[in-house]
């Protein structure tokens, strides 16, 4: 595999190239080549991701820690146990008080951002119940917003 930086108008544009290639080893190209443009991007734009608090009885309080770093859910489906989600590098966690039920995570990095909410959500779970009946929870509702 074959990665280049070439100058056409004025700019420099990234490549690939692979010769002779498996369908495997094209995909593999495919792959690296979404992760630097995700990268790229990144870095000029960044990521952002917006969560709604969804419940039905029982109000879900959201306490931001660490200055962003961290989070930690309170009062979901009525229990007294606390959830403490830390984010990962780079990933920082804002809620604006002009949104009531929305929480935002930023980063430059996309993969971190996305793991970082997919924990939030895995913490938000309810076990042995009909998710069609039960929606209470932590959703992602926009993602891979620019900055």
């Amino acid at each position: 595999m074959e990665m280049f930086v070439k100058e056409v108008e004025g700019k420099k544009k990234v490549g690939f190239r692979v010769w002779l290639a498996t369908r495997k080893q094209a995909a593999l190209v495919r792959t690296v080549r979404s992760q630097v443009t995700n990268m790229i991007r990144g870095v000029t734009n960044g990521y952002k991701f917006k969560m709604v608090l969804a419940y039905a009885h029982f109000p879900i309080h959201v306490n931001i820690l660490d200055k962003g770093h961290a989070l930690e859910i309170k009062n979901f489906l009525g229990s007294r146990i606390n959830r403490r989600i830390d984010c990962l590098p780079l990933v920082t966690v804002d809620k604006n008080e002009d949104e009531k039920n929305i929480i935002t995570f930023k980063s430059i990095d996309l993969t971190a951002v996305s793991l970082t909410c997919a924990l939030v959500r895995q913490t938000c779970k309810i076990p042995d119940k009909d998710l069609r009946q039960f929606l209470d929870g932590i959703y992602v509702s926009e993602k891979r917003l620019p900055i």
